[in-house]
């Protein structure tokens, strides 16, 4: 069995359902108050499925429906599907890649850039204890990056930043740029309800990356007790607007 405190395991990313109709899955899982879909639905060429992750209040779950017969989940399907895998966000792919090497495993799939995870390699191990586990990169830190997002309208300097960025307008521009730039996503796939209850990519490492890059561009000291409440970018807006009083 996998030890994974050295393996730069940082948490849970999803567990993944198996179903031989997604979309009756999905209608049925949407049910759970609270939930709400993330992504999808959308086909997976490189994994031959088609998937969906919806966000149920107590964690993330991605629906799979096998795109023919050649798809990796097909016997599971054909058996009554359900619960297929548990998927692992890890710090570096390469040191999974080498501690597979190490103790000799042998990858189920082994890693690979997926479209999924915009991109990020994942990879497939069976263990003894677990079953089938599912490795995904950790969205890369943004180090080295100087975020400039509004030409002449941020500014290091918060006396400053009260005057040029008065106006909300002005204001939510900065934030969702900002956090276009920290999920990867076009800044007209992000508007003032994109938050982690509405994408999958805004997760609790780019919620901090979110926040690191608000504190050093408005030069303001985020306290502890508020990280939790700025989950979205109309509450982060909201924040400044008070922060400036």
């Amino acid at each position: 069995m996998f030890s994974f405190d050295d393996l730069g395991v940082s948490g849970v990313n999803h567990f993944g359902l198996a179903t031989s109709d997604l979309d009756a899955a999905l209608d049925s899982i949407l049910q759970i108050p609270g939930s709400r879909l993330l992504r999808g639905p959308a086909e997976n060429h490189v994994q031959q499925v088609r998937y969906a992750f919806v966000e149920t209040g107590r964690g993330v779950i991605e629906l799979l429906e096998p795109l023919g017969s050649e798809s990796p989940i097909t016997r599971i399907v054909s058996t009554g599907g359900g619960v297929y895998h548990i998927c692992f966000e890890v710090d570096s792919m390469e040191e999974i890649e080498r501690r597979m090497s190490m103790e000799s495993r042998s990858w189920i799939v082994a890693p690979l850039s997926d479209p999924a995870f915009d991109g990020r390699k994942i990879g497939f191990v069976l263990d003894e204890n677990l079953g089938l586990i599912e490795f995904v990169e950790s969205r890369p830190l943004l180090v080295g990056r100087t975020v400039n997002p509004i030409k002449n309208t941020i500014t290091t300097n918060k006396s400053n930043f009260v005057n040029e960025a008065s106006d909300r307008k002005a204001l939510s521009a900065i934030v969702i740029d900002i956090v276009a730039r920290v999920l990867v996503l076009d800044p007209t796939e992000v508007d003032e309800t994109t938050g982690a209850g509405s994408t999958l990519d805004w997760d609790s490492l780019a919620q901090l990356q979110i926040l690191v890059q608000l504190e050093s561009i408005f030069s303001i000291n985020i306290p502890a007790i508020e990280v939790g409440n700025l989950s979205n970018v109309e509450s982060i807006i909201a924040y400044l607007e008070r922060s400036k009083s």
